[in-house]
C-alpha cells in the first residue's frame, strides 16, 4: 500500500519498511561497532581514529636546527680537541673522548 508523501522530509510507509528491513539485515549491533571503535583508537575518549599512531623522526630534523642555530650565531668548530675531563667538587671525574666543541672567536 503506497501513500502520497505530502513533503519532502516525510518518508512514506513503504520507504520507511524498506529502511527497517536493511537495517535488520545488516546485523550490526551496537556492542560489534563499540569493539570495532576501540580497535581503531589511540587515545582516549574524544581522539582521533586511526589505525597507526604518527611517529615523528625528531633526531635528524634537531640536529640540522641545532647547526643552522649555530651557524646563524657565527660559531665555528674547534678542531683537534682529543679528550675532555671534568673535575667535580667530590673528586669525581668526568672524561669524554673527542669531543666536538664550538666557539665564537672575536
Amino acid at each position: 500500500k503506497r501513500k502520497r508523501c505530502s513533503s519532502a522530509g516525510h518518508w512514506t510507509e513503504q520507504r520507511a519498511e524498506l529502511h527497517r528491513l536493511r537495517l535488520r539485515s545488516g546485523q550490526m549491533n551496537k556492542e560489534k561497532l563499540e569493539k570495532m571503535a576501540a580497535q581503531v583508537r589511540t587515545g582516549g575518549k574524544g581522539s582521533v581514529r586511526r589505525k597507526k599512531k604518527a611517529i615523528h623522526k625528531t633526531t635528524t630534523t634537531d640536529d640540522k636546527r641545532l647547526q643552522n642555530t649555530l651557524k646563524r650565531l657565527g660559531v665555528n668548530n674547534i678542531p683537534a680537541i682529543e679528550e675532555v675531563n671534568l673535575f667535580k667538587d667530590n673528586g669525581t671525574v668526568i672524561h669524554f673522548n673527542n669531543p666536538k666543541g664550538a666557539a665564537n672567536l672575536s
